[in-house]
């Protein structure tokens, strides 16, 4: 009687083992491919103590904005981690009368995005190089700092319905470069479209 008893609740564990698998096997969790993301927002920008002062007493007597851009490519390692690569910048631009001053750093970098979810919140990191150019109406030319390097961490939450599926992403870019010795600092905030 025991043994009929045992032989009855080995298989009835066993029928619950398989067919709790099965639904995973049935229903295969989306891949992920390649992606390409585009971003656009408002941005903040230190260049070092002495050229913040330059820019505050510019900005004194006229106008500044900040813009921040980017643009990611990449493609998917694992169901959660992109390997990417791109371009990222800010435009830091004063006005005074019909004069302007125009301050443009770029990093061209490669990194990673991991969705902790299956979407939704995601973080990133990049490391490469960092470069800045001046532009102004008072120069004939630009002026360009030799090239340096930079990191930065991104904060974003991708509304796409699926881990394959295209939609809107809005966040956050901190950024640290130097460039010529010298540290500067941005903050980005974005919104834009990413395509998978």
């Amino acid at each position: 009687m025991k043994s009929n008893v045992v032989v009855l609740i080995l298989s009835l564990f066993l029928v619950s083992t398989v067919s709790a698998r099965e639904p995973v096997n049935a229903q295969p969790v989306e891949k992920r491919g390649g992606i390409v993301q585009l971003g656009l927002g408002w941005g903040f920008m230190s260049h070092g103590a002495s050229l913040d002062s330059a820019l505050a007493q510019a900005q004194a007597s006229g106008s500044r904005f900040t813009i921040y851009s980017e643009a990611i490519f990449g493609w998917a390692i694992h169901s959660q981690v992109y390997l990417v690569g791109g371009l990222s910048g800010f435009t830091d631009r004063v006005t005074v009368k019909s004069r302007y001053m125009q301050l443009n750093t770029l990093l061209i970098s490669g990194g990673f995005r991991y969705y902790p979810l299956t979407t939704g919140f995601l973080l990133g990191a990049d490391f490469g190089m960092a470069a800045m150019a001046l532009n102004s109406d008072m120069l004939s030319f630009s002026v360009t700092g030799k090239p340096g390097f930079g990191f930065k961490g991104t904060f974003a939450y991708d509304f796409a319905p699926a881990p394959a599926a295209s939609g809107i992403i809005v966040g956050g870019s901190i950024t640290m470069s130097q460039i010529e010795g010298r540290w500067t600092q941005g903050v980005g905030l974005f919104a834009g479209w990413a395509w998978k």
